[in-house]
């Protein structure tokens, strides 16, 4: 049991990291890929963890994901919020103007939540994430446990949502459009669990390379037919059998080199800490490039082209360093942000 948490954090950290590297926008193909499975992957993640058993109907669900999903969500956002704020008053000490209708939109945002408008909120994963854990309940009850039609409602789920996105593409509130794409490989992973025995003769080095492959030509494939990355918040997931390649492809290529690497320590912290690196780190992030890197990289060269890689590498990983007090001043003063009563001891 401890060997199988530990390699979910690790899972959970290599996600953030990945969040992180995209949020960066590392330049070219490398952003591409990251983008094509880095949401997937928390999807199954979360789906793995997920047992519907501990729930005797939808309202139990409700309150228990509230407590662990809405009120992190709330917490963060409004630390967020005031950040801006704060940022906006210098701002606007400093060139004498700012919009705070910015500030406006995102507080309403934080209730109405609409993908890729200016009412979007921020950590809007978590929101995302809180739908579809609501959807899957609904399906496994639906469909009685019974592996074959759960998968089916899973796909039927899937090809909803991507032909709402495809043709309509108006973001409904609460992601309830996107819920319907991210409850499929939530799904894929709560199914994973079931069979884990199975998936685990998977975890060979050949089998890597193979993934790796696939996710890679699936990539090249995806981004040619759309001419874009595949991004989630903007609705964008191209061909809907070549994007649940590339993902999964991508997911497993990720749980095969967690799995078979040794045991990356600071990764687990990481996935220990996910909710709060992923709903902080782009402040932090607006604190290093702005602050740090920007300035300090331009006295060291000028070479646009090597800062475009190094920039992101140095961000990230400061960040990463930067967080740490943050996430142990959250977990042992401020638990409450993260739904908790006391701190959790891992």
């Amino acid at each position: 049991m401890q060997e199988r948490i530990q390699w979910l954090d690790n899972a959970k950290g290599w996600g953030i990291l990945l969040v992180m590297i995209g949020h960066t926008n590392l330049p070219g193909p490398t952003n591409i890929w990251v983008y094509s499975f880095h949401l997937p992957l928390f999807f199954f993640v979360s789906g793995y963890l997920f047992n519907p058993n501990k729930f005797d109907n939808t309202f139990e669900l409700i309150k228990a994901k509230a407590r662990t999903l809405l009120i992190p969500y709330f917490s963060f956002s409004l630390i967020i919020l005031l950040f801006n704020a704060l940022v906006g008053f210098i701002k606007l000490r400093a060139v004498g103007e700012y919009n705070y209708l910015n500030i406006i939109n995102q507080f309403i945002g934080m209730f109405v939540q609409m993908r890729s408008t200016e009412l979007s909120g921020v950590c809007w994963f978590l929101t995302l994430l809180f739908i579809s854990e609501i959807l899957l309940y609904w399906v496994l009850r639906s469909s009685k446990n019974n592996d074959t039609k759960s998968l089916l409602l899973l796909v039927a789920s899937f090809i909803s949502g991507w032909f709402y996105m495809k043709i309509v593409r108006v973001p409904l509130p609460w992601h309830v459009d996107a819920g319907l794409v991210a409850t499929f490989f939530v799904g894929m992973g709560y199914h994973a669990k079931r069979y884990e025995s199975r998936i685990a003769r998977l975890i060979k080095y050949r089998i890597l390379l193979l993934a790796l492959g696939v996710s890679l030509i699936c990539t090249y494939i995806n981004y040619l037919l759309i001419g874009t990355r595949v991004d989630l918040y903007y609705s964008e997931l191209g061909n809907p059998i070549v994007f649940i390649i590339v993902s999964l492809s991508g997911v497993l290529a990720s749980i095969i080199v967690i799995r078979k690497l040794p045991n990356p320590r600071f990764a687990g912290y990481i996935g220990r800490n996910s909710l709060t690196y992923y709903a902080l780190h782009a402040t932090v992030f607006y604190v290093v490039l702005n602050m740090i890197l920007s300035r300090i990289l331009r006295v060291v060269t000028e070479n646009e082209l090597l800062i475009s890689y190094i920039q992101p590498i140095l961000c990230v990983g400061l960040t990463c360093v930067l967080m740490v007090p943050v996430c142990y001043i959250i977990n042992n003063y401020l638990p409450f942000i993260l739904g908790r009563k006391r701190m959790q001891q891992k």
